[in-house]
């Protein structure tokens, strides 16, 4: 396989908000973006990108596979539409003969003389105990709002292992409250910046995938939705009220106790 014999622009154009991605070299990417941005396109070819780097990178006979990715959602149903685009973008010419395995939603790939395979997984973050042990090349996890702390602690080691390209990217809208971890990424990656992380933040009307009508119907989700969710939703903005509870800032204050005071009765529901 090589990538010089093969133009990708056939099968992708992307538009300013993913080729900004693109151009950025920073291991860990996260992009924070409203709905009908373009995220999970962008990330699957970011996913190609760090493949094609991968082949030109030897690694040692143990390291199995020579090439391994994977492709964490929430869950399985919420997985369905990152595998069809898969199935539906990754070019023909990375792809092994009858190397895609529907039932396990996996796919092999063609490899070079430095890599000679890879394997791309779309798994489910839904039991994290199934999130352990493999080293990756390249973690993407999408609608990393909805993944549980206990899935990302267990995904987060896979990129600590030798030999591999320990590349990420994760996408998603808003997490809802800010002690999850895609909150805390975001503004770890919007803070400190630098070589190690790349941060993104977009709402859907800097989208050029969307024209005049489609924006005119995102307007008109306000009429049906809370505010605090529109927002969330389409401008990406963070909000511990766009949630099933409403105004739970409002009734929190005073110091926060590190233990219960003796003699206190408390009640929770």
């Amino acid at each position: 396989m090589s990538k010089g014999t093969l133009d990708l622009t056939r099968y992708y154009r992307p538009h300013a908000l993913q080729e900004a991605v693109h151009r950025s070299e920073a291991p860990v990417k996260v992009l924070e973006w409203g709905r009908r941005t373009g995220k999970s396109r962008c990330a699957l070819w970011e996913l190609v990108r760090v493949y094609l780097r991968s082949l030109e990178q030897p690694v040692q006979e143990s390291q199995v596979p020579p090439f391994h990715a994977w492709v964490v959602a929430p869950s399985f149903p919420q997985s369905r539409q990152v595998w069809t685009e898969l199935l539906a973008f990754l070019p023909g010419e990375f792809i092994a003969d009858g190397g895609v395995h529907q039932e396990d939603r996996m796919v092999y790939l063609r490899g070079s003389e430095a890599r000679p395979w890879g394997l791309v997984e779309v798994k489910s973050s839904f039991d994290p105990d199934t999130l352990q042990t493999a080293g990756l090349d390249f973690l993407w996890i999408t609608e990393a709002q909805d993944v549980k702390d206990a899935a990302f602690q267990r995904l987060l080691p896979t990129l600590r292992s030798h030999g591999r390209m320990r590349r990420a990217l994760y996408e998603g809208i808003p997490a809802l409250w800010a002690e999850h971890w895609f909150w805390k990424m975001c503004e770890v990656a919007q803070r400190d910046g630098g070589p190690g992380y790349f941060y993104s933040h977009a709402t859907a009307y800097e989208s050029p995938l969307l024209n005049a009508a489609d924006q005119a119907a995102i307007e008109s989700d306000k009429e049906v939705m809370p505010e605090a969710v529109w927002r969330r939703m389409y401008l990406a903005e963070r909000s511990e009220e766009a949630g099933y509870f409403r105004g739970v800032g409002d009734c929190v204050g005073g110091d926060i106790l590190s233990q219960p005071v003796p003699g206190t009765r408390y009640v929770a529901g």
